[in-house]
């Protein structure tokens, strides 16, 4: 369904590189869970996918979705306009800043239901009045007229999820989707992100910091670090046996209440990254003389990749 392959994302004024050579695929139906520390490529490899990467960004690679071919760094606004809101949903991490404040609520599901299916103002009105009360944004008359500054910040996230998936998507990629929310209303958005693609079916790309969500939600994981892709594994396989060192600090990392305290992720001190070695060699406990050259990503037996010298 999705394809991603060999892409790379650099900002040259910045002498900065954020993703190197990612490649990985989505399956119809399948949920594919990112993670990683901040700065690791993990929104970046979403906006590239959506098209959205910033101005000053150089991007290089190829995707291939649904039978369309976007060549990053050369596919028109108008190729990727073509698909998104449409059969690729977004769904951003903070609502305050992904809704226009000038618009209704309801007015802004609308407009996307008008450009993409190409109907009228009054049935575009009614099948966002259907979406507003199947995710919980009652009443919804009242709801669709009101503004974002009269809504809370949950009932923001409901808006931006019905904006993203009122077309059906094929592919829903959600960005750190309850970072700006309390406890409680994660739990909410996520069980509506979790009942919305499942009855639609649709993929979903699933990033977040919290390893909870993931496995949760994910099928199969991504571990990106330092822009690399370092691990691929089912879920389960991930959390019960990590192969690559950088997993073991991500897991060992999460607070539990049987341990007395937690293993934190070293951080990268500055001029502390190899120019051409492994991304991880100058925090890693395991590294060896080998590992000032970058390993490739290996399939393992048991259909797990891993980008590690001392794992294989």
């Amino acid at each position: 369904m999705l394809t991603i392959t060999d892409l790379s994302v650099s900002f040259p004024t910045e002498n900065f590189q954020a993703l190197t050579d990612v490649s990985f695929f989505i399956a119809p139906g399948e949920t594919v869970g990112i993670v990683g520390e901040s700065g690791s490529g993990k929104s970046m490899t979403a906006l590239a996918i959506a098209g959205l990467l910033p101005s000053a960004a150089k991007a290089s690679g190829e995707i291939r979705f649904w039978g369309r071919r976007f060549v990053i760094g050369v596919s028109s606004e108008s190729d990727w306009r073509a698909i998104r809101g449409g059969e690729l949903g977004f769904l951003f991490q903070d609502p305050s800043t992904g809704l226009n404040p000038l618009l209704s609520a309801g007015s802004q599901v609308s407009e996307v239901l008008r450009f993409h299916l190409q109907i009228s103002k009054l049935e575009a009105e009614k099948k966002t009045e259907s979406l507003f009360s199947s995710l919980g944004l009652t009443p919804a008359k009242l709801r669709m007229r009101q503004f974002p500054h009269q809504l809370s910040g949950g009932m923001k996230q409901r808006v931006m999820l019905a904006a993203a998936i009122c077309c059906r998507p094929k592919l829903l990629i959600a960005d750190e989707p309850t970072t700006a929310l309390d406890v409680s209303i994660q739990a909410q958005i996520l069980c509506l992100l979790k009942e919305q693609t499942s009855d639609a079916k649709m993929s979903l790309l699933l990033i977040s910091h919290d390893l909870g969500v993931i496995a949760q939600l994910a099928d199969r994981v991504l571990v990106l670090c330092g822009g690399q892709l370092v691990e691929e594994a089912a879920v389960g396989k991930l959390f019960s046996s990590p192969a690559h060192p950088y997993t073991d600090f991500l897991l060992a990392s999460v607070p539990r209440l049987d341990l007395p305290s937690v293993l934190k992720v070293p951080i990268i001190e500055e001029n502390d990254e190899p120019a051409n070695g492994c991304v991880f060699a100058s925090r890693c406990p395991e590294r060896v003389g080998k590992c000032v050259y970058n390993p490739p990503l290996v399939r393992q037996s048991d259909g797990r990749k891993v980008r590690c010298h001392n794992r294989r």
